[in-house]
């Protein structure tokens, strides 16, 4: 049965304490302590009730962690942490604690873990983004307890000590409910519907394989009905879109990744070529580049889905200088962009990025032949052209800052290397790709941050056939 607690404070009309945050949004920052680690949540978790179980029917958006995951993922998270000398982490089955502590110890917050928070915490956590009836959203937390007494102490004597950034909470289930007021608090706890009764929330999350370790969602509508009216009006997204994205974090012993899915929203952002974008699987050009890039992308219908994204646009304040620019390098729109950006473009950075840095493109079109007359026509101020421009030998292009660059992007053997096939697992089933060399990138800085030479790279695929896309965060031995 549903409990009540009607605080001791009236709260205003204002976001939750910073103390909450430690607990709540806190929590979820479990993710990025350090090194982004965090522990499991989704199929992970087992039975029992979730967060989505007590949050409102009209949440748009939903993060939530548990903190007591399987064994496995304790262990991938602890093996990633102990790369990290600053976190102080002791053992797989004391993460939860360790990683904790040294949050609140960090945040310098009004609670201490040891003493208010662990008594009375529970495992799971889930903060949603719910609709204020005022052309926004608020944040609401659900928090699991395991003693509702200690937990209800803990809350109000936070309240107390946080007078001038009021918050409001409410018992139901196995979670305290935190608002922005006591009504709001109330109002949540006791009613009879949830997120987790309305059909899309499941089937985004059924759609999401795998055990994750932190699981995110948002509802594409309720997101842009929540914008403020302005930011409305330049998304210009149909009325009758529909649609959610799904993500989840996994851990491995030598990565983090994240998993998502766009579930049923191709209609809803077709007005922006997203049916073109990404449509079909690359070449794996990404894969050809040189070994030593620094990042490199590719993505397949480029061009088409900038044709078709062009009318959208047209009418747009800014829309005339991209036309004014286009007529400057020769450019006729939008019957130029297919041919010129073609159907799989891969791009590529290399050599010294300070001093000087080499970009080549590599783009499979139609009709190469025109493409190269049209860039080769490009005005230029000098007498020597802006950039090189040659074709390949199977139905492509090359454009760059050089033809020695082109030379090695034409010979390269990016994808050989340990680093890209731990990064980009499926790169060569990816409609869109990238690959970021960490190491390099971190030779622009002048002084790199601790911890940086653990990170080894970035990668990135994505389709559109399914919707799903995958990032991984590798990490060195």
């Amino acid at each position: 049965m549903t409990d009540l607690l009607s605080s001791t404070t009236t709260a205003a009309k204002r976001g939750p304490v910073p103390t909450m945050a430690a607990i709540a949004i806190g929590m979820s920052a479990v993710l990025v302590a350090g090194v982004g680690t965090a522990v499991a949540v989704g199929s992970a978790i087992g039975g029992g009730q979730q967060p989505e179980d007590v949050l409102p029917a009209s949440s748009i958006a939903l993060a939530k962690v548990d903190l007591a995951p399987s064994l496995g993922q304790r262990k991938a998270v602890y093996d990633i942490s102990k790369k990290f000398p600053t976190i102080d982490a002791h053992s797989p089955e004391s993460i939860k604690d360790d990683l904790l502590e040294a949050l609140f110890d960090q945040s310098g917050d009004l609670l201490d873990y040891d003493t208010d928070v662990k008594p009375w915490l529970g495992d799971r956590v889930g903060i949603a983004a719910v609709p204020n009836g005022k052309g926004s959203a608020d944040p609401v937390a659900a928090i699991q307890y395991t003693d509702k007494e200690k937990a209800r102490k803990a809350l109000a004597e936070a309240q107390k000590e946080s007078a001038d950034d009021p918050f409001a909470f409410a018992f139901s289930g196995d979670y305290v409910i935190v608002a922005t007021t006591q009504k709001e608090a109330d109002d949540y706890a006791k009613a009879d519907e949830h997120l987790s009764d309305r059909g899309a929330f499941n089937d985004a999350i059924d759609a999401l394989d795998g055990d994750q370790l932190v699981l995110g969602w948002g509802d594409i509508k309720g997101v842009y009905d929540a914008l403020p009216e302005e930011q409305r009006k330049n998304a210009k997204l149909d009325q009758d879109s529909s649609g959610s994205f799904v993500v989840g974090l996994h851990a491995d012993s030598d990565y983090l990744e994240v998993q998502g899915k766009a579930v049923d929203v191709g209609d809803s952002l077709k007005q922006y070529g997203s049916t073109s974008f990404g449509a079909q699987p690359g070449n794996n050009l990404i894969a050809t580049f040189p070994i030593q890039a620094t990042a490199v992308m590719e993505v397949t219908g480029v061009g088409a889905a900038l044709t078709e994204a062009y009318d959208t646009f047209a009418d747009q304040e800014w829309f005339g200088q991209v036309n004014e620019g286009a007529a400057q390098f020769g450019l006729t729109l939008p019957q130029d962009l297919t041919t010129v950006f073609g159907n799989d473009l891969a791009v590529g950075v290399f050599g010294d990025l300070r001093q000087n840095p080499r970009v080549v493109a590599h783009i499979k079109t139609d009709d190469p032949d025109k493409a190269v007359s049209i860039l080769k026509g490009v005005p230029s101020s000098e007498d020597t052209p802006p950039f090189a421009v040659e074709k390949d030998n199977d139905g492509g292009y090359f454009v760059g800052t050089d033809s020695g660059a082109i030379a090695l992007a034409t010979n390269g053997t990016l994808g050989e290397s340990a680093p890209f096939k731990r990064a980009l697992p499926d790169a060569d089933r990816a409609s869109f790709a990238v690959y970021v060399s960490i190491g390099r990138a971190a030779g622009l800085t002048d002084e790199a941050p601790d911890g940086l030479d653990k990170l080894e790279a970035f990668g990135m695929t994505a389709s559109n056939e399914d919707g799903a896309f995958r990032m991984r965060l590798t990490f060195t031995d």
